[in-house]
């Protein structure tokens, strides 16, 4: 029998206890549809890792699938004793045509029509021209911002009107002339014309 001195069968031990047993993590996504955070590669035996998946706009996160094991919670720790595949599961969402548009484009805008993805908050915002008013949406909302979620395609149209100022012309002296139009509305825009006959004898 060959005898093995002690301080080599410690460095045996240690030497064992040191290099322990690793297995491969590893991680599979589709970039278009969202990306995980935590490390692929080697762990040690019994280590954990925690995977946080994040999906993509117009994408939801779905499920994990370890192995054959299907697992929804996110982020998600496992203990690594295997070689293990994880596979990052994500789903698109439904994508919706939000159209908007003035009543009349000459009076005013609106902003953030456009493509939304279900679930997707819609902000649509009515900004008159000058000279001009918002009245209400199509909608019968009369916030001139509205903001909604996306559920359906949509068609909204922001009503605008033109102001209406009050024209007042006052004359210095009235026995000596006047003025066809002394007090009137107008909307913006309207050309006026004011004459200003003087009486008999005035100029």
């Amino acid at each position: 029998e060959v005898s093995t001195p002690a301080a080599s069968r410690y460095a045996f031990q240690l030497q064992e206890e040191v290099a322990g047993t690793f297995y491969t993590l590893t991680l599979n996504v589709d970039e278009t549809a969202g990306s995980v955070i935590g490390n692929n590669g080697q762990y040690a035996e019994g280590e954990t890792a925690t995977l946080t998946a994040t999906a993509n706009r117009g994408y939801k996160f779905a499920s994990w699938t370890v192995g054959e094991e299907t697992i929804t919670e996110n982020p998600l720790t496992i203990t690594v004793n295997a070689n293990t595949t994880v596979t990052a599961n994500f789903e698109a969402l439904a994508a919706y045509t939000i159209t908007a548009a003035a009543n009349d484009a000459t009076m005013g805008t609106v902003e953030g029509a456009g493509t939304y993805y279900a679930g997707e908050t819609v902000t649509l915002k009515a900004v008159a021209n000058d000279g001009h008013h918002f009245v209400n949406w199509s909608n019968e909302a009369t916030e001139s911002t509205i903001t909604f979620e996306a559920a359906e395609d949509a068609t909204l149209t922001a009503n605008f009107a033109k102001n209406i100022y009050t024209l007042t012309v006052n004359v210095n002296d009235s026995e000596k002339g006047s003025v066809n139009k002394a007090t009137a509305t107008y909307e913006f825009g309207t050309e006026v014309t004011l004459t200003a006959p003087p009486a008999a004898g005035c100029e």
